[in-house]
């Protein structure tokens, strides 16, 4: 992959949006990178706000709001950089999604880190609202994690959780995964989920079932395989149920994972039908999951397995 040199980590101004930053801060420690946060000002909320009864003018409101912004991420970056880390920020004026990704792009950035407050409008990021606009845009990986109370420093992450269904879309998010499982040191765990089919008879249901497993099994032992001449450490498993259920229960229990996986795009994280998967598993893992989107690194050529065949 190629060399890079920022973390990108949208900030909204509030502590449900830092809660991704130990994640970001611990992926740039690891890979020798700087950390870029970045705050952006809607001039359609400085404008909703200065024309309320016409008492604070538009240039005055958006030079408060430039003012609190800076001052805002120059705490941020304070805290962080208390770690040894060499922390820049970047407050942007313009629509949220576009900004965020046009900073990434300026600041060469392996990828962009935000939390998802599952509630509507800027100041409260939603899967469906910019994260799933800067999905569609990007260029680059998206770090996303569902914002909670934060629990006392997380673990630092040391492994990969990477979910394949044997289709292309989904392995496109191997060369991420190998790169970051090299970075961390860490291992790369591939699971795959076959869902059972409810509406065959039983013996049908029974025998499709373990014919299904059989075939994900070798399709995980392959890439494992292959996996393994690349990453310090790589294993497999082929599970029968939900790819959600089974996802989030591993990730869930694997202390220091981040989940990497593709999805659509194509009319966003909530409508495609890979991308209502990654939308539940963000929603519900607790765990940060770096989203490979179909925009992300279009003129590099990666490596990967001719896994498909072995499906």
């Amino acid at each position: 992959m190629a060399q890079h040199r920022t973390i990108v980590v949208a900030l909204d101004g509030t502590p449900a949006s830092e809660t991704v930053i130990p994640y970001a801060a611990d992926l740039a420690r690891q890979g020798h990178l700087d950390l870029l946060l970045v705050h952006v000002i809607d001039p359609q909320i400085v404008d909703a706000v200065s024309s309320e009864g016409h008492t604070v003018y538009v240039d005055e409101a958006l030079d408060w709001h430039l003012v609190h912004a800076r001052q805002y991420l120059r705490v941020q970056a304070e805290r962080v950089a208390q770690d040894g880390l060499a922390v820049h920020t970047d407050v942007e004026v313009g629509a949220p999604a576009e900004a965020i990704v046009q900073a990434a792009r300026h600041g060469d950035a392996a990828c962009i880190a935000m939390a998802t407050h599952g509630r509507v409008g800027f100041a409260r990021w939603a899967l469906g609202s910019v994260a799933d606009q800067v999905l569609t845009l990007a260029d680059r990986p998206v770090l996303l994690l569902r914002a909670c109370k934060a629990q006392g420093s997380p673990a630092p992450l040391s492994s990969i959780i990477l979910p394949l269904d044997g289709s292309d879309l989904a392995e496109k998010a191997l060369p991420e995964a190998e790169h970051y499982a090299r970075t961390m040191g860490g291992k790369v765990i591939v699971l795959r989920a076959v869902r059972p089919v409810p509406y065959l008879p039983v013996e049908q249901g029974v025998v499709g079932a373990t014919v299904e497993l059989d075939a994900a099994r070798r399709y995980t032992d392959f890439v494992t395989g292959w996996l393994g001449q690349r990453v310090p450490a790589a294993e497999g498993y082929a599970e029968l149920g939900s790819p959600v259920d089974e996802v989030v229960a591993l990730a869930q229990g694997t202390p220091g994972s981040m989940v990497v996986m593709s999805t659509h795009g194509r009319s966003g994280i909530g409508r495609a039908v890979l991308g209502s998967v990654t939308n539940q598993i963000v929603r519900q893992c607790g765990r940060p999951v770096l989203v490979v989107p179909p925009g992300a690194w279009k003129d590099q050529v990666a490596e990967k397995p001719r896994v498909t065949t072995a499906a």
